[in-house]
C-alpha cells in the first residue's frame, strides 16, 4: 500500500495509470485536468492512447463539456456511463487496473491518495464496477474533444 499527499501525490497516482494493461476502470468525480495542470493531464491521456489503454468511467454527471485535445482517446479509447447519485454517490475518485485499487480526494484542501496493490481486492472491485457499469446509462460523446451527455 502506498500513501500520497498533495498535488504531487495526485500526479504520481495519475501517472501510474499509464501502467494499466487493457482496461482502466474509473469512478469519476471530475476530469483529470480539473485537478492537475492541463498539460500534465494531456500528457497522461497521450500515454494512455500510445499504450492502447481503454478507459471506462462511471460518473454522476449527466453531461459535461469538452475536456481534452487528445481526440484519439475520445474516439477510440474511452466510454462514459452515468449512475444516478441516489443509487451511488461518487464522492471519491477510484481507479481500478491490473492488481491496483487506488482512491483519492482533492476536495476541501485535503488532498490524499492511496494505492493498494492486491490482486484479490482489485478483482473484487473490478466485479463491483462491472456490475454497476452494466446497469448504468450510456453517455454519448458530442464532440471529438470529449463533450458528452446522456442518451
Amino acid at each position: 500500500m502506498l500513501y500520497y499527499e498533495g498535488v504531487e501525490g495526485l500526479k504520481q497516482v495519475s501517472y501510474n495509470i499509464t501502467r494499466a494493461q487493457g482496461l482502466l476502470r474509473v469512478f469519476e468525480m471530475e476530469h483529470l485536468s480539473d485537478f492537475v495542470q492541463k498539460d500534465y493531464a494531456e500528457m497522461i491521456r497521450k500515454k494512455l492512447v500510445e499504450k492502447e489503454i481503454f478507459t471506462r468511467d462511471l460518473t454522476n454527471k449527466k453531461s459535461f463539456s469538452d475536456y481534452t485535445n487528445v481526440t484519439e482517446m475520445v474516439e477510440k479509447f474511452s466510454e462514459f456511463r452515468h449512475v444516478p447519485p441516489e443509487k451511488l454517490k461518487i464522492n471519491f475518485e477510484v481507479l481500478i487496473y491490473n492488481n491496483v485499487y487506488a482512491t483519492y480526494t482533492y476536495k476541501n484542501d485535503a488532498v490524499f491518495c492511496v494505492e493498494i496493490y492486491n490482486g484479490h481486492l482489485a478483482e473484487m472491485q473490478k466485479q463491483i464496477f462491472d456490475f454497476i457499469w452494466n446497469q448504468a446509462r450510456r453517455m454519448k460523446f458530442m464532440s471529438k474533444k470529449g463533450a458528452a451527455k446522456l442518451v
